[in-house]
């Protein structure tokens, strides 16, 4: 029996606050996750879901590296 999984929603973009889209970049079942204002942190993926799980996990990445670096300042 196949595993079954699923996809989580897309997370906004930690850069910018804007909304993400999965699309087939090139047309060539390349998937990729942008967000409106063209900021990509994912390579070309064979699924949407590999590409979507990729973008969530920068994004949390991007949001812990921020996070880290204020409270540095605050020291």
């Amino acid at each position: 029996m196949a595993q079954t999984f699923t996809t989580p929603p897309i997370v906004p973009c930690v850069k910018c606050g804007a909304q993400a889209k999965c699309i087939d970049w090139d047309y060539r079942n390349s998937w990729r996750v942008m967000c409106d204002n063209n900021h990509t942190s994912t390579k070309e993926c064979a699924t949407p879901h590999r590409a979507i799980c990729r973008w969530n996990n920068k994004q949390a990445e991007y949001a812990r590296l921020q996070a880290a670096s204020t409270t540095r300042e605050g020291d």
